[in-house]
């Protein structure tokens, strides 16, 4: 990512740490921060109020996170999550590895018990000693960690953040400043910033890789070609390769493309490895996917005679999927190996079997299908050019089979950490940051386990919470159900989050009816606010992830 720097990181020695810090993650390219209020950090809070970076008061630290790492991925720039001591710390820690997982670029940025109250049972004590572990001040969890007690280094910090927040892949990083030090005086702070340097690719080492793929060759893009979604989709109609995506793949190249021929991962095609074989696939280029359960279901069958050839930022990253496949690892960026490619890959021998369209019922009922759902929702937001978050649960394989997104990353769907209220939350920091309507599709589950809906109303962030309501865990039942297990009861009484949505100032309305779908979300998304859609889900359709049930069966002796 190219941070919009200037020369330097401040022109005038501010005043005190906590000014100091502002001004320089301003000057890094920090415009929004979200975060819960504390007394651990009072002077911060101060400098925050000063406007250059506009502060969101979430509901829940793990919220602010999530709204943080979305605002990060959406608008490309790096944010800020601020918490305070104790609980706000730890709340927040689900957030952070989901943002990590996604390759978001974000600074969480805490407060700490001052020197002199540790070891004296302070309130909410975060020291090492109030934690029992020092894991949240050093890397590990994060990709960088500092507690900043000497106010000159913060300097050599912001060069760090400037660094790592340079790379593609993003950097999620935690800073502790204790209360006390927050106010002390700072000196001057003069970072040059560290931009990042376009990577070239060897020339001769391209050829050679051409040579090896030959012409029966497709590409597997994942969530890391979004990026570079033009120079993938050169080569692919360049050399008329066909091309198919993970789940967060999708929109790289348009859903109605010729080339693109189908999705893997939950709720993929499952036809997609006879197809690759009729086509005559040998071997395939993976373009920025750690090809993880959620992208590929770890399916086997998948993998082409030849094998892989895999491109990733992560040396660790080829051959960790699937250990058995003959793999070829490229170690750097996919725009970058697009480019080079594009002059020496020769023409593709593969004639592309398109994807069938799935099947949608054209009665209408009640309650709602996911299918039926999904189509209204294709034309309702997708083909207005309307960006779709997806949270965990049934809504991923839902989405994955019946959604079509147009443009890299419309469609956001969670990562390997699958984390339940990504959307819920995430969403409302995506509206805040760009300005635009986001629809969230999201479970009963997740809205009742965290939300920032009320953060959304206040700060009058178009987000539409399209809400599966079935009354219980669906993911979970439908999965126990298929195994023949008994479970323990995974359902609750009927929430009406119209109702709620209502009392909390969201513009609101329950469907029941297939027929009334159109017609709420039309409303929905010209009310150019917070709305809440709760439909009332028919609990007795399968979600289309049945195939990760057997493995799991398989595993359990099920």
């Amino acid at each position: 990512m190219t941070l919009p720097h200037p020369n330097h990181l401040l022109a005038a020695a501010p005043r005190s740490v906590a000014e100091a810090l502002v001004g320089a993650l301003h000057a890094l390219g920090v415009r929004e921060a979200f975060g819960v209020p504390g007394g651990a950090l009072v002077p911060l809070l101060a400098s925050l109020a000063g406007g250059a970076i506009r502060a969101t008061t979430a509901r829940h630290e793990s919220g602010a996170v999530f709204m943080a790492a979305e605002a990060s991925l959406a608008t490309g720039r790096p944010t800020v999550a601020y918490v305070t001591t104790g609980p706000g710390l730890t709340n927040a820690l689900t957030g952070v590895l989901s943002a990590r997982d996604d390759g978001a670029s974000v600074l969480l940025l805490s407060g700490m018990t001052p020197a002199a109250m540790r070891g004296r049972h302070p309130i909410q004590d975060t020291s090492r000693r109030g934690l029992g572990t020092g894991a949240l001040h050093e890397p590990g969890l994060f990709d960088d960690a500092w507690v900043l007690e000497d106010p000159g280094a913060l300097e050599s910090v912001a060069r760090r953040l400037a660094e790592l927040w340079a790379r593609p892949q993003g950097a999620v990083v935690h800073l502790a400043v204790p209360l006390d030090v927050q106010g002390w005086p700072c000196p001057h702070v003069d970072a040059p910033p560290a931009a990042a340097t376009p990577e070239i690719v060897d020339a001769e080492h391209a050829r050679a890789v051409a040579s090896y793929l030959g012409r029966r060759f497709a590409l597997w893009v994942g969530h890391g070609g979004r990026g570079a979604a033009r120079s993938v989709r050169a080569l692919a109609e360049a050399a008329g390769l066909p091309v198919v995506t993970t789940p967060r793949g999708r929109g790289v190249l348009g859903a109605d493309h010729p080339l693109w021929v189908g999705v893997t991962g939950m709720g993929g095609d499952a036809d997609l490895p006879d197809r690759l074989r009729e086509m005559g696939v040998e071997r395939l280029l993976v373009l920025g996917s750690r090809l993880g359960e959620m992208a590929t279901g770890h399916v086997d069958a998948l993998v082409p005679p030849g094998g892989l050839v895999h491109v990733d930022v992560d040396p660790t990253v080829p051959g960790a999927s699937f250990p058995a496949a003959r793999t070829v690892g490229l170690v750097g960026d996919v725009g970058a190996w697009c480019r080079a490619l594009l002059p020496v890959v020769a023409p593709s021998a593969l004639r592309p079997i398109p994807r069938a369209r799935p099947v949608v019922p054209s009665d209408l009922q009640g309650p709602v299908r996911p299918p039926v759902l999904l189509d209204a929702l294709q034309r309702a937001a997708l083909d207005r050019g309307l960006p779709v978050h997806v949270d965990a649960g049934n809504a991923i394989s839902w989405s994955t089979r019946y959604l079509r997104p147009r443009a890299p990353g419309q469609l956001r769907v969670p990562g390997s950490f699958g984390s339940m209220a990504c959307a819920t939350t995430g969403s409302v920091g995506r509206a805040i940051a760009t300005g635009r309507p986001v629809v969230a599709l999201v479970g009963d589950g997740a809205m009742l386990m965290q939300n920032e809906l009320s953060t959304a109303v206040e700060r009058g962030a178009a987000v539409i919470f399209v809400v599966l309501n079935d009354s219980g865990l669906g993911m979970v039942s439908h999965g126990m159900a298929a195994l023949g297990r008994a479970h323990p009861a995974c359902g609750w009484p009927s929430v009406d989050f119209a109702a709620w949505g209502a009392a909390q100032g969201a513009w609101s309305t329950r469907v029941a009816h297939e027929a009334e779908l159109t017609g709420a979300l039309d409303a929905a998304v010209a009310c150019r606010r917070a709305a809440v859609i709760d439909v009332v889900v028919d609990r007795q359709c399968p979600p289309p992830f049945l195939e990760r049930i057997h493995r799991l069966a398989s595993m359990t002796g099920a």
